[in-house]
């Protein structure tokens, strides 16, 4: 048997999570019993958006350029958005299945992220606590949740949202706590 296929090209932007319909004409097919037979399928496809975005120091910043990466180990995440001071963020899962990972070495359940902002390095997951021989790093207490993960097939998506403070870790000046926000719809990349 032989197969016919066919790719489809969406709009270079997206109609806003609204669905989009479209047919595809089937003709000539073989065997005389489908002589002059047309076969007429159609389809409802959602197109998503596909962006990152959070707020941090009272700004709000949504990343157009994001991607997912997943694989047996985990997910990861990232967003880049020139206009917003060449802002670019990382979000790590430690597994690929719905739920909350809590901050914490990166490991099987657990998610850590990192953001360069307007030129300073953040790390949400930890601050260091100086105040002893031995520096220790305190854990963040804010989370990632994975709503929907899709890694079936390269057009999945990976949805959710994450929240927690974010610090520089040092022990030479301020770490400056900053809160951050942010939720996520992206497609997902096989890796």
């Amino acid at each position: 048997e032989s197969y016919q296929t066919c790719t489809y090209k969406g709009p270079s932007h997206t109609p806003g999570n609204k669905p989009i319909y479209f047919s595809v004409d089937i003709v000539d097919l073989p065997g005389k019993e489908y002589e002059n037979a047309k076969i007429i399928l159609f389809a409802r496809v959602l197109i998503a958006d596909n962006y990152l975005e959070y707020e941090i120091g009272g700004e709000k910043i949504k990343t157009n350029l994001a991607q997912a990466m997943v694989n047996s180990e985990g997910i990861g995440i990232n967003g880049f958005d020139e206009k917003a001071g060449s802002s670019v963020i990382n979000l790590a899962i430690g597994g690929v299945k719905a739920g909350r990972y809590p901050y914490g070495e990166l490991k099987k359940g657990t998610a850590e992220i990192g953001l360069i902002w307007k030129g300073k390095g953040y790390a949400t997951n930890y601050y260091i606590k100086c105040d002893s021989a031995q520096p220790q790093i305190v854990y963040s207490k804010g989370s990632i949740t994975i709503e929907a993960e899709s890694s079936t097939n390269y057009l999945g998506i990976v949805k959710g949202s994450f929240r927690g403070t974010f610090y520089i870790p040092n022990c030479e000046g301020s770490q400056e706590p900053t809160a951050i926000t942010g939720r996520f719809v992206v497609q997902v990349h096989m890796t």
